[in-house]
């Protein structure tokens, strides 16, 4: 029968034919394998089944089809194989009738069972692709699979296509703010500033100036009379000068910082005095008049606490900051500087044998200075005085600077006066003045500078302006004369008080 067949004589009953054969005839003595792309499952098969769509039999005598793999697909039936997915396509699952288009963005190069996504630099934006373009010039993708490139913030620019990420995104050449070669620019750190574009570096900010910001196009200025005492400085709190916070019934707070003030007129009712900087002279009565005392940094006075200069401080009217010695140095007098300053003009903390150590003059004749390591002695940029050298504060006792000569005034015709030029006498000599305590080892001779024959005042309670003895060195004779006939020491008019005057000499 067909189906079946005997291969010897004289069976009683014929043999199924054997799963992967077949045979539709009658009296077969064997069975036909079934052809590639065919399968019989089954024995005593008429005939061979086809593989279907997305199925495939390599060999003869096929008792299955076998599903085609990922990546490859078939459509028809009897097929000895599957082809692969052509490029842009692709078959996830076994058994594919049809590969499918990758998706914008994904891309496949042939017989992929998925597509790939596009890398971090690149893009597609059509189906079906089997590559990524880069991003062009002034654009970038940071993330995978995307079918377009992100530009670049505005102004920044990329040098090379391909870019996988927004920090590739740079300045071609350096704006305001940044500095450096071309493509290869940095943004200014704080403390430092470039005005304008195409800068090669960044400037530090100046003395009297911070800035606490990157990438900025200029400093920040301290608030007058405040400045720094080194360059490149990123802080507010960089900025040194006086400061005296008073603090009402209320709770408010003003600080002063100028060099000579008043009281707020409406600051009335003061609780809490705190010196915040320096040294400070307080009045009793408007326009520095009336009893005063000198209060210094870190003094604190409270209503009821008892201190024995409590009441004055609280109730006084007028201001004035001691600037120089404090918060600047006086040429040629370095070790009278009594700051407490306690880095250097780098920032570099000062140190002495026990522990930290504060900046002060080693030299008369040097800048104040602080050691920063054992043996390296650093300049802390502390400026040099105006006032008290070219102009006197209070009495005169702490000016400092180089006048030397006094007017000596004789009448002339009767009904007017004329003025002789005189030199100075020197300090430590006893001519043509004798005098006492100026001299070498005395001890007015540190305390009030006497050095030379500059102008000084060594006696507060006579005089309230520097002064000098009378000496004969310039217009000899008539000096000579002036001092037999009138008197052997004369106020220096030549030194003026200060008043609005810078309180240092420009910083370097």
């Amino acid at each position: 029968e067909p189906g079946s067949f005997a291969d010897v004589v004289g069976l009683v009953n014929c043999k199924n034919c054997t799963p992967g054969t077949a045979t539709d005839k009658t009296g077969q003595e064997k069975c036909t394998n079934c052809k590639a792309g065919e399968f019989a499952a089954d024995s005593g098969a008429l005939i061979c089944s086809n593989c279907g769509p997305g199925n495939y039999s390599a060999d003869e005598g096929s008792t299955a089809c076998t599903l085609c793999a990922p990546g490859t697909s078939n459509d028809k039936e009897s097929q000895t194989s599957c082809a692969a997915c052509e490029g842009g396509t692709h078959a996830s699952a076994q058994g594919a009738t049809a590969c499918e288009d990758c998706l914008a963005g994904t891309f496949s190069t042939g017989g992929a069972p998925d597509c790939s996504n596009c890398a971090k630099g690149t893009f597609n934006n059509d189906r079906k692709m089997t590559s990524c373009g880069n991003c062009t010039i002034d654009t970038y993708s940071d993330e995978t699979g995307q079918t377009s490139c992100k530009d670049c913030p505005s102004g920044l620019n990329t040098r090379y296509s391909g870019a996988d990420a927004e920090s590739k995104c740079i300045y071609h050449y350096c704006v305001a703010g940044w500095a450096g070669e071309p493509w290869n620019c940095a943004e200014c750190a704080a403390g430092t500033f470039a005005s304008a574009g195409n800068s090669t570096a960044c400037e530090d900010c100046g003395f009297g100036q911070f800035q606490e910001d990157a990438g900025s196009s200029s400093c920040e200025f301290c608030q007058l009379p405040q400045t720094t005492y080194g360059k490149g400085s990123t802080h507010a709190a960089d900025c040194e000068g006086p400061g005296i916070t008073l603090t009402n019934a209320i709770g408010s707070t003003s600080t002063i910082i100028d060099s000579k003030t008043h009281r707020p007129s409406l600051f009335v009712n003061i609780k809490t005095v705190t010196v915040a900087k320096g040294e400070w002279i307080v009045y009793a009565e408007n326009n520095y008049e009336g009893a005063s005392l000198t209060v210094k940094q870190g003094e604190v006075f409270i209503e009821g606490d008892g201190g024995p200069n409590t009441a004055a401080v609280l109730a006084a009217k007028s201001y004035y900051a001691v600037f120089p010695n404090n918060f600047c140095y006086l040429q040629d007098y370095a070790d009278e500087y009594r700051g407490i300053i306690s880095r250097d003009i780098n920032g570099a903390a000062c140190q002495n044998s026990t522990g930290p150590g504060l900046c002060k003059g080693y030299d008369d004749y040097g800048v104040p200075s602080c050691y920063i390591a054992d043996n390296v002695l650093s300049p802390c940029g502390i400026p040099k005085c105006r006032w008290d050298y070219e102009c006197y504060t209070g009495n005169g006792i702490d000016y400092r600077g180089d006048s030397t000569k006094v007017n000596a005034t004789k009448p002339f015709l009767i009904v007017s006066t004329t003025q002789i030029n005189c030199t100075c006498q020197s300090w430590s000599s006893d001519h043509p003045t004798a005098h006492e305590g100026t001299h070498p080892n005395d001890p007015g001779m540190d305390r009030y500078g006497l050095r030379d024959q500059y102008c000084r005042n060594p006696d507060p309670s006579k005089y309230s302006r520097p002064w000098c003895y009378i000496g004969v060195a310039l217009n000899h004779d008539a000096c000579e004369k002036y001092l037999k006939n009138v008197k052997t020491a004369e106020p220096c008019p030549y030194v003026k008080q200060c008043t609005n005057e810078p309180y240092f000499f420009e910083q370097k």
